[in-house]
C-alpha cells in the first residue's frame, strides 16, 4: 500500500502531496535502479578500505532512478516541462563529446555545442540544488526564477554556479555544507555529480573564493525558448571519494594515506 507523501515543496514552499523528482531529470541517464548510500556509511568506514570503494556498503534501492520526494505535483510537471528536456539535451551533447575524446581526468575539454536552452539548463541545475537541500534552501528569489519560465532575475550575488565533467558513474549529492580551508575564507557550497556533469552551487561567495570549474552563471542572462550555440573550455575532474570538492586522484590519495599512517606512527612512538 503505497502511504501518500505530504510536506513543504522544496520549490514553491507550500505544504502539500510531494512527488518524486528525478535528480537528474530521468532522461539524463537516470532511468535504471540505484543503491543510495548515507553519509555514515560513506565516511565511518573500516581502516583500511580505500575511499573509491563502496562495496559492501548498507543502502537504500531505489527502482525508479535517483531522486527524492520533495516537489509538489505542479511543481514537478512544470519544472520537467519547461526545463528538463534542454537540460537531458545538454547532458548527452556532452556525453558525446567524452566519449568521442576519451578526454583523461584533470584536463580541460574545449568544445562547442550547438542549439543550447541556456536558460533552461541553469534553471534545471538550480532546481537540483532545491531538491538535494531542505525545504528552507530555496528562498523567494530562487522561487520566482524558478517558478516563472521567462524571468532572468537571478540573484547573481548570493548564487554562484560552476560546472565540470566527469566520467563517474556514482552520484554524488552534497547538500550545502560550510567550508573551512586553512587561509582561505569559509565557503558555503552544495556540489551535484552525475554523468556526465558535476555542478557545484556556491552560496554568498566571496571575490577571494577558489572556485572549481567553469562559471555559468549567465546561462540566467539568456532568454527562454531561444537556442544558442556555445563554446566551453571546461575542467574534466576524477572523483575517487564523495568528499565535497575532492578531485584527488587514487595515487595522490594513497600518498595522503601513508603520510598520515607515518605521523600517527611517530605521534604515538613519540
Amino acid at each position: 500500500m503505497n502511504v501518500a507523501r505530504k510536506g513543504i515543496c522544496h520549490v514553491c514552499g507550500k505544504y502539500k502531496s510531494l512527488t518524486y523528482e528525478h535528480v537528474p531529470p530521468k532522461a539524463a541517464f537516470n532511468r535504471h535502479k540505484i543503491k543510495l548510500i548515507y553519509g555514515e556509511q560513506i565516511f565511518v568506514r573500516e581502516p583500511n578500505k580505500r575511499p573509491w570503494d563502496l562495496t559492501g556498503l548498507n543502502g537504500r534501492f531505489r527502482q525508479q532512478g535517483s531522486g527524492f520526494y520533495v516537489l509538489c505535483g505542479s511543481c514537478n510537471n512544470n519544472i520537467g516541462a519547461w526545463y528538463g528536456s534542454s537540460y537531458t539535451a545538454f547532458a548527452y551533447s556532452i556525453a558525446k563529446l567524452l566519449w568521442e575524446h576519451r578526454t583523461r581526468p584533470n584536463m580541460f575539454v574545449h568544445f562547442g555545442i550547438e542549439q543550447v536552452q541556456p536558460l533552461a539548463v541553469i534553471k534545471q541545475a538550480l532546481s537540483m540544488f532545491c531538491a538535494i537541500n531542505v525545504e528552507s534552501f530555496t528562498d523567494n528569489n530562487l522561487r520566482n526564477f524558478l517558478l516563472n519560465r521567462a524571468c532572468k532575475e537571478l540573484d547573481k550575488n548570493k548564487y554562484r554556479l560552476h560546472l565540470y565533467l566527469t566520467n563517474d558513474t556514482q552520484n554524488k549529492f552534497m547538500g550545502l555544507t560550510v567550508l573551512v580551508r586553512a587561509g582561505q575564507p569559509p565557503i558555503k557550497v552544495s556540489e551535484i555529480t552525475t554523468f556526465p556533469i558535476g555542478l557545484v552551487l556556491y552560496i554568498d561567495p566571496q571575490p577571494s573564493t577558489n572556485f572549481i570549474g567553469v562559471d555559468i552563471t549567465s546561462f540566467a542572462d539568456c532568454k527562454y525558448g531561444q537556442s544558442y550555440n556555445l563554446e566551453l573550455n571546461v575542467p574534466l575532474y576524477e572523483k575517487n571519494t564523495m568528499f565535497l570538492l575532492d578531485y584527488r586522484s587514487k595515487a595522490e590519495i594513497e600518498k595522503c594515506i601513508i603520510s598520515n599512517q607515518r605521523f600517527m606512527e611517530e605521534r604515538n612512538n613519540g
